[in-house]
């Protein structure tokens, strides 16, 4: 029934997002940009270093991951192969 009234809303999700980009991390966004658009200052300046924050704890936490898989997939394959 409630969904009747208050429909639900889907996230829009694009080819070329960065992975880290998450449903949080949309939401701060949106958020910041209203502040913006309405001219809260202050809630705008917590908001953008909040994004800033996330984006940059995020990125480094996939990064990590990724270069954790690299290097198992490496260890695996016994290395990468130099010709001299």
């Amino acid at each position: 029934m409630l969904d009747q009234y208050l429909p639900r809303r889907t996230a829009t999700r694009h080819t070329n997002d960065k992975p880290w980009i998450t449903d949080e991390i949309r939401r701060l966004i949106r958020r910041r940009q209203y502040a913006f658009t309405h001219d809260n200052q202050p809630l705008y300046r917590r908001l953008r270093n909040a994004v800033n924050h996330a984006l940059k704890r995020l990125h480094n936490v996939t990064m990590n991951e990724e270069f954790e898989i690299c290097v198992h997939a490496t260890v695996q394959t016994g290395g990468a192969k130099r010709s001299v």
